[in-house]
């Protein structure tokens, strides 16, 4: 059955949950399936356009993550390319959800280096403090973790999240030197 796509869009858009249940009530494929016309998952509609609100009623009415996906954007991938002002709260309520922090997707990018190379330290602070791999290389191209991803791709409009990522990696080699020499800094 073929529903109207730009109708439902407009629920999201405008977080109508009294629509949405009651299409979800007559629809199995809604919210946790495809939309009609682009074959793009519901949740993932909603991520673009809707609000962290409307992700966590998809979520609370049969929605999962992680999903399979075509075009190469994870779901958090695609939240983090969005510009809105939630997000963020967005980006933690996935992450509650199970979304995977080191999913590889577009570009053989994981989360960290999308968010990355788009400057965005606060993306970078919530992957880090839920134990993303700062580690992970790309699977194209250079091979590159996410700081270095961010040094060859934008340095000059990635320097905040150069700044950040170098400190973690100081971080880290330091608390290695320590751990390795009998708790003894070098």
């Amino acid at each position: 059955m073929k529903h109207d796509y730009l109708a439902i869009m407009e629920l999201i858009r405008t977080a109508d949950f009294e629509a949405m249940a009651e299409l979800a009530e007559c629809w199995d494929d809604f919210p946790s399936g495809k939309d009609d016309l682009i074959g793009r998952h519901w949740i993932t509609n909603a991520i673009d356009c809707g609000s962290s609100e409307v992700v966590a009623w998809m979520l609370s009415h049969g929605a999962s993550v992680p999903i399979e996906v075509d075009d190469g954007y994870s779901v958090l991938h695609s939240v983090i390319e969005r510009s809105n002002e939630d997000k963020y709260e967005m980006m933690r309520i996935l992450i509650d959800a199970g979304a995977d922090v080191n999913e590889i997707g577009i570009h053989g990018y994981a989360p960290a280096h999308q968010a990355a190379v788009r400057n965005d330290v606060e993306a970078l602070k919530i992957l880090h403090e839920i134990g993303a791999d700062f580690r992970l290389r790309t699977t194209v191209d250079d091979y590159a973790t996410p700081l270095e991803e961010a040094r060859s791709m934008n340095q000059r409009n990635a320097s905040e999240a150069i700044d950040f990522l170098q400190s973690l990696e100081e971080e880290q080699e330091a608390q290695q030197a320590v751990g390795g020499n009998g708790g003894q800094a070098h």
